[in-house]
């Protein structure tokens, strides 16, 4: 196998993920409160859309 064929631990390497750009605009208190979340736990504003839009979907039934 080639080199960064696997994780380490003989599992293969996860493909790498295609992203989008999503170009939105949201109220300036929504990005207050995303920014504090990411300042208080790390999590990146992408992060926290993506986990965001994929439940919001998912309740769709989409």
């Amino acid at each position: 196998m080639g080199e960064g064929s696997d994780q380490g631990d003989g599992r293969p390497a996860e493909p790498p993920r295609q992203t989008r750009a999503l170009n939105i605009n949201i109220t300036a208190e929504l990005h207050k409160r995303a920014g504090r979340y990411r300042v208080d736990t790390g999590v990146t504003l992408t992060a926290q859309v993506e986990e965001a839009l994929a439940e919001w979907l998912t309740r769709k039934g989409y």
